[in-house]
């Protein structure tokens, strides 16, 4: 699946204001696909400047949305979590650090109106961790909003799909919103609404997580 985010203005080499790219991991293709699904413009493996220290660093995903007068942004890292409470919480919070944030900040403005009201959200999804009620309530504190990735795949993406395909029901697309078709685009969500569909033979992921 191709992620895109608008260019304003176009770049002088591209007939459309529009950049796109593959994600490099399963686990972001299918967080761009999920969060396109809800209307998200979607970036993944972003660039961005430096700070005072030097060094390459990148946000996993930049998904972008404009509602009304606010440019919302969900600024999304993933990651396993496997070494001590302490030290997991740091490197999250080293995600989400200042220069990080004022670089998102930047990029996204630089493709949309200066003048929204800028809804800045992170995320942090885990592949694996351990403590992960802890880390919740850590980071939450620290403004990080904290997914397991199992959660994604069995609660979030579904209800997900499910609320999309009752839009397509709202909008006269279809009779009844059990018959809305996702885009064959969303290959992960299509094979997860598959995996739902074949309940009660639906195998539930294992526990990624300790403790």
């Amino acid at each position: 699946m191709y992620t895109c985010m608008p260019i304003n203005p176009p770049l002088p080499d591209r007939k459309e204001g529009v950049v796109c790219m593959f994600a490099s991991e399963w686990e972001e293709e299918l967080v761009c696909e999920w969060l396109s699904l809800q209307g998200y413009f979607v970036e993944v493996n972003v660039p961005l400047t430096t700070g005072e220290g030097g060094g390459r660093k990148e946000a996993d995903i930049i998904a972008v949305r404009v509602d009304e007068n606010r440019l919302i942004i969900k600024h999304v890292e993933i990651g396993s979590l496997a070494e001590s409470f302490q030290r997991n919480v740091e490197r999250v919070t080293q995600k989400f650090d200042e220069d990080r944030v004022k670089a998102v900040v930047n990029y996204v403005r630089s493709r949309f109106s200066k003048a929204l009201e800028v809804d800045y959200r992170k995320i942090y999804i885990a592949t694996f961790c351990g403590r992960p009620a802890d880390l919740r309530r850590e980071l939450g504190e620290r403004g990080v909003e904290f997914l397991l990735l199992r959660e994604l795949v069995e609660k979030e993406i579904p209800e997900s799909i499910e609320k999309w395909k009752k839009d397509q029901q709202d909008a006269g697309l279809v009779r009844r919103w059990k018959e809305a078709m996702l885009p064959r685009s969303y290959w992960l969500l299509k094979m997860i609404e598959l995996m739902k569909d074949m309940s009660p033979f639906y195998t539930r992921f294992p526990a990624n997580e300790v403790g």
